[in-house]
């Protein structure tokens, strides 16, 4: 259903040398910032609400463990 309400993308599409030649120092630093939000902001706004809650170092780490999950369960996951 969802596929119905998109429209379909411009014809022809763009090449590498059209994305490569289109890339300013701007746009690439946007990208960079736009990525460290994304990587950085749900662990800051979990630190955030922790300090206001009063959580102890011990209840921080374990929130924080359970967000981001284990990294040995996704290495279980990839090689099962």
């Amino acid at each position: 259903m969802l596929m119905k309400t998109l429209e379909p993308a411009a014809r022809p599409l763009a090449s590498w040398r059209d994305i490569l030649t289109a890339l300013d120092r701007h746009s690439v630093t946007s990208a960079v910032v736009a990525w460290l939000y994304a990587v950085t902001g749900p662990l800051a706004i979990l630190l955030a609400v922790s300090t206001k809650s009063g959580f102890g170092q011990d209840q921080v780490a374990a929130w924080i463990f359970g967000a981001r999950g284990s990294p040995r369960r996704s290495e279980r996951a990839r090689l099962a």
